[in-house]
């Protein structure tokens, strides 16, 4: 029989205004794409979608045209499907639109096709809902989950991934002498920090030589960011966003003349770390979902909280930064060993 190449059908959705949602599947929709040609349905926003770096051929505007193509595909046996990357929450709604995507799934995999689910995190679920990831899981040819109390929560076991953005090779080469910037990035839904963290950061940046600036990764955190500015006679950057290509390498410039990045933010900290940048979770309400993402990369001691936190900052020194940063290093040359051993199947058989 004649082998032919793969074509995957991908769902790679995220939200519109957080560049970290089009950075992480970016890397995956690459790997798939050493395994064949992709079709992709990530919405319609061209902004969002200007992330993931998609050939116009390669993305459709139209959830209707991508599913039928899907569907038919499935049908001919010319097609392979690898669901979504990244954070999602099982929700009534949700699983109701996943389900003539798992009946086309399962129709392309009768007909030959590969299942693929790499890199997802599991958030929180409704109950009575999780069958069908948990039938598409049990299906698919290879899972891996982003962080290790996804399985459990969908109810089957597969290894972790580390989330595909600790794989992104730095934009930028700035030396450690180059890097005068203290960022902070912190979500705007949460309560802004204390007084006395405030204080704490500025005094740390007046410590290390550093100039503290804020930086905009998601569009709602912007009010929180110009306050804190405020607070500190700070800089809010990027000053611009948009198309999230633009704004990603906006982000990059900043992270990589950061020597240090204070956030609550997963995909800032990762980003900036790509960068050079070393990653703390260390704030008052710290972040248990920063401490599982990076303890699947080989880092802990990322995320602290109140007190820890404080007494973190206040000890932080150029020394324990430089030890931290060799550590990254390290976390991120195996990060992207892991994902480049992820096999994607270059053919099928009729």
């Amino acid at each position: 029989m004649t082998p032919r190449p793969h074509l995957y059908f991908a769902v790679l959705t995220g939200q519109e205004e957080n560049v970290g949602d089009s950075l992480l599947r970016r890397p995956y929709a690459e790997r798939l794409r050493s395994g064949g040609s992709i079709r992709v349905w990530a919405g319609t926003d061209a902004d969002y979608a200007s992330g993931l770096q998609l050939a116009p051929e390669e993305h459709d505007t139209s959830y209707a045209a991508w599913y039928l193509a899907f569907l038919r595909a499935a049908v001919a046996g010319r097609a392979s499907f690898a669901l979504n990357a990244g954070e999602f929450t099982v929700t009534r709604r949700g699983t109701i639109r996943f389900l003539p995507v798992l009946a086309a799934a399962a129709i392309a995999r009768l007909r030959g096709g590969t299942l693929l689910w790499l890199g997802a995190g599991v958030k929180s679920v409704q109950r009575g809902f999780t069958w069908p990831y948990r039938l598409y899981a049990r299906m698919a040819h290879a899972v891996f989950w982003r962080e290790p109390t996804s399985a459990a929560r969908i109810g089957v076991d597969a290894p972790c991934l580390p989330d595909w953005a600790f794989g992104i090779a730095p934009s930028f080469a700035a030396d450690a002498l180059d890097r005068r910037l203290l960022a902070v990035s912190l979500r705007g839904d949460r309560p802004a920090p204390g007084e006395r963290w405030v204080e704490t950061v500025g005094e740390l940046a007046k410590r290390l030589g550093l100039e503290i600036v804020l930086v905009v990764q998601v569009r709602r955190d912007l009010p929180l960011a110009k306050e804190l500015a405020a607070a500190w006679g700070a800089r809010v950057l990027p000053e611009g966003s948009g198309a999230h290509d633009e704004w990603e390498r906006q982000l990059r410039r900043i992270y990589s003349e950061s020597l240090v990045i204070i956030s609550d933010r997963l995909h800032a900290l990762i980003m900036a770390a790509t960068e050079g940048a070393v990653p703390l979770a260390w704030t008052d309400g710290g972040s248990v979902k920063v401490e599982r993402h990076f303890g699947a990369a080989g880092l802990s001691d990322v995320s602290r909280a109140g007190d820890e936190s404080l007494e973190g900052l206040e000890g932080l020194s150029a020394e324990e930064i430089e030890s931290r940063s060799l550590l990254v290093a390290d976390a991120l040359a195996d990060a992207r060993a892991q994902h480049s051993v992820v096999a994607i199947s270059r053919s099928r058989r009729r």
